[in-house]
């Protein structure tokens, strides 16, 4: 999502015949603001309010647009009569005028995320160059680049929902003696039977989420339009065509990104899967039926730059148990025979003079008791991917000692845990090592083993 400004005129859907020039500034970072020119005689019809649900604009193209949630900012009144009102902007579409977007049923939904191109490094571009040697140096001579339309990748997720990532390039554009050319790829998602926005967003999300796994980067979605049904446009000669709607938002997390991905960095390859990529796709979106909040948590995680060390730390302990929790269970007893047996037993020792709040605190922590812990989860992980721990150089062991007691000091801010918690750089180490163990786990929901997970994730 590129930053912009328009320029247009503003009004509120059920006052059409009253407009209010304004301008509109977008950028991934800082979100949207609109800025609207008002008569003060008119006050009435913005009267200091703190949310707008819905306004209407059109721009000096004639686009037009609706933007959602606006909440009051600041209000600046000029000697000459007009107040300028600034309102903070959650949501822009551009192509149609949409009382409620939550609402609006979407049939396709078309992204791009950061990265993807130079991961797939599928091109069209065929260049051809003719060097002239000249003393020690090289003179071009002639060069030449032919472009051909690639063939998209189609992959039928399941009945209801279907994916295709095709390339484009746009049109050489430059002035005399500089063009520039560029190819990008962008992923479709259609529906076979139209959804809301919410729903499309998170697979999205999901694709981001797998490119961000494969590539060990932090990726995120870069341009969002979509089509629906009800949106539409007829033509003088009866031709009803949809409308293409641009949508933006504030991205949660923004940075600067590296320009290049450097394939030392890249876990899996897609040259290395590309004869198995539609099969990898399609589990995991599977996948994410089952473990949608464990990826969640961490790819939340992962994509905040700025998340400090302590929550990093708490989050991926999570992740791990969660994981664990998932895939093996991990129970000493199954919850039948636990809930007849034991935590029946457990219950009727529990004195009936404590707190009613005591009593049901104590009542859910029995509960669970037939449940593994944090250590042992970490015991059973480690030894079912043998040589992830590379960055701390301790045994497994006493890395399990040292995650359990800084997890516990974290959480319960025992006294007698803080000399054993972990600090600083060793904290920092201990992330690293825990976060390659949460991309392994992850690498084997793509029907990959452990052993080929760490042989990814090198060394």
């Amino acid at each position: 999502m590129n930053a912009f400004e328009i320029k247009g005129f503003w009004w509120f859907p059920e006052k059409s015949g009253r407009k209010y020039a304004g301008t509109l500034n977008y950028s991934p970072k800082e979100g949207a603001e609109l800025q609207i020119s008002e008569i003060i005689e008119s006050n009435k019809d913005f009267p200091g309010l703190l949310r707008i649900p819905v306004l209407f604009g059109i721009d000096t193209l004639g686009r037009r647009i609706t933007v959602f949630d606006l909440f009051n900012k600041e209000s600046v009144s000029g000697f000459s009569g007009i107040t300028l009102k600034t309102y903070q902007v959650i949501l822009i579409i551009i192509g149609d005028y949409l009382l409620d977007f939550d609402t609006v049923p979407l049939d396709m939904l078309s992204f791009r995320v950061t990265y993807l191109e130079q991961w797939l490094q599928i091109t069209g571009f065929e260049t051809s160059i003719q060097w002239l040697k000249s003393g020690d140096s090289n003179i071009l001579q002639e060069a030449s680049i032919k472009y051909k339309q690639t063939l998209p990748i189609n992959v039928n997720i399941s009945d209801e929902l279907s994916l295709e990532i095709k390339h484009s390039a746009n049109m050489p554009y430059g002035l005399f003696h500089e063009y520039t050319l560029s190819e990008k790829a962008t992923v479709i998602i259609r529906a076979g039977m139209a959804t809301y926005f919410k729903n499309l967003i998170s697979y999205a999300n999901r694709f981001a989420d797998l490119i961000s796994l494969v590539t060990n980067k932090i990726v995120h979605i870069c341009y969002i339009g979509a089509y629906s049904p009800k949106s539409v446009t007829q033509y003088s000669d009866g031709n009803i065509i949809k409308n293409h709607l641009e949508i933006y938002f504030e991205l949660p997390y923004t940075f600067e990104r590296e320009k290049y991905l450097h394939d030392s960095n890249v876990i899996i390859k897609y040259k290395e899967i590309r004869h198995e990529f539609r099969d990898i796709l399609k589990i995991w979106f599977q996948q994410y039926e089952r473990f949608g909040p464990t990826l969640r948590l961490y790819f939340f995680t992962f994509n905040n730059p700025r998340e400090n060390l302590e929550n990093k730390f708490l989050n991926l302990c999570n992740t791990l148990e969660s994981f664990h929790r998932i895939k093996y269970e991990g129970k000493y007893e199954s919850d039948e025979c636990f809930h007849n047996g034991l935590y029946k037993i457990f219950k009727t020792v529990i004195p009936d003079t404590i707190s009613k709040d005591y009593h049901e605190s104590i009542i859910n922590k029995l509960y669970y008791l037939n449940e593994y812990s944090l250590r042992k989860r970490l015991k059973y992980l480690l030894n079912e991917f043998k040589g992830c721990l590379i960055y701390t150089h301790v045994s497994e062991k006493i890395f399990v000692n040292h995650v359990v007691d800084t997890r516990n000091y974290m959480v319960h801010m025992d006294k007698k845990l803080k000399n054993k918690s972990l600090q600083g750089e060793d904290l920092f180490l201990y992330i690293k090592d825990l976060d390659r163990l949460v991309r392994a786990c992850f690498i084997t929901l793509l029907n990959f083993n452990s052993k080929q997970a760490i042989k990814m994730l090198g060394s």
